[in-house]
């Protein structure tokens, strides 16, 4: 076998994905913290997925793995570690449940939201490498099934693609995993029929109105002709408040559920017919980029991957390689 390495998220995830083909077993595995490769760290830019396979120094696989009730936020936010594998040329699959029952106060049975899958085809179009999911099975009582027979079509997966040289191209198994994935978004619609539109928190706006009330209500702004050209903008309401906007979770993520699902043209942020603006109304500027720099080293980076602009409590941003100087404002929430 060529020269096989993994990188796991933490140790269980690696033993986990190790036993899925026999041949894995013997394979080296390191976790994702401290020195790391380029090739490694370059993939990590939104956020650390859970398995990356390399073979001969060249990542050509990442599996994000989930048991969490597909409901609100908690696959969308896993989102920005597949686009940057995406973004690299690196197939990537998600394994997560279609449908499971969340516990507690608000108990009940839940489907995978369909925005998800459209987003999901969106990334693998555009960027023409396979960003796919796989179905974490349930019982009768939408229990999640834990006796390793839910690993059958990710294991059937990874043999295939071990098999072919670590190449998607060409998989029997692929087409049972589109037909899936094609099941999950028409069973999800069919349960809730809004899961295929945007949910409250998204609307769709037409850009003139957009800026002609952030001028009346925020002063003038400047924005970028290519902006103004698009007719329509996505603004996403994020309703962080000032004490909890240092986070990435789960609104980070979503963006790019958004951004591929309803505003993407191409591979490059710019190559849209919508414009995404991210809305934190409780927010000031300087607040903002103070507890969320654009530092490559920081998660916090990812929030400036795909948005046009920040909508925030006084003012607007849309120039993030000057975010320096929203630090120098006076921010009133310290006093108030």
């Amino acid at each position: 076998m060529d020269s096989l390495e993994l990188y796991s998220d933490d140790e269980q995830e690696a033993l986990w994905f190790k036993q899925l083909d026999e041949r894995l077993l013997g394979v080296d595995h390191r976790i994702l913290k401290g020195n790391l490769p380029d090739y490694i760290t370059n993939l990590l830019a939104y956020d650390r997925p859970d398995i990356i396979m390399v073979v001969d120094k060249e990542p050509v696989l990442v599996v994000e793995k989930s048991s969490e009730v597909p409901s609100g936020h908690n696959m969308g936010q896993r989102f920005g570690r597949m686009v940057r594998a995406a973004e690299h040329d690196v197939p990537s699959i998600m394994f997560f449940p279609y449908l499971a029952m969340k516990h507690g106060t608000h108990a009940g049975e839940c489907y995978a939201n369909a925005r998800y899958f459209k987003a999901m085809w969106e990334v693998s179009r555009i960027h023409n490498t396979p960003f796919w999911s796989i179905n974490w099975p349930c019982d009768d009582d939408a229990e999640l099934v834990n006796d390793g027979t839910e690993d059958e079509l990710l294991g059937r997966f990874i043999t295939e693609f071990i098999d072919n040289g670590f190449e998607v191209d060409g998989l029997d198994v692929a087409e049972d995993i589109k037909g899936e994935m094609q099941w999950g978004y028409d069973r999800s619609v069919d349960v809730n029929p809004a899961y295929e539109s945007l949910p409250r928190s998204a609307k769709i706006r037409d850009t003139e109105k957009v800026v002609e009330e952030w001028r009346e209500e925020r002063g003038e702004v400047e924005l970028p002709e290519e902006f103004l050209d698009r007719e329509e903008t996505l603004v996403y309401k994020c309703n962080m408040s000032p004490s909890k906007c240092r986070r990435e979770d789960p609104y980070a993520g979503m963006q790019f559920v958004y951004d591929y699902g309803w505003c993407r043209d191409g591979p490059d942020p710019s190559e849209k017919h919508r414009n995404l603006v991210i809305n934190v109304p409780k927010v000031t500027r300087s607040t903002w980029v103070t507890k969320n720099p654009n530092d490559p080293s920081r998660k916090s980076s990812q929030w400036y991957a795909t948005a046009e602009a920040f909508a925030l409590k006084d003012g607007v941003i849309c120039d993030f390689d000057n975010l320096e100087r929203y630090r120098e404002e006076e921010d009133l929430e310290q006093y108030t």
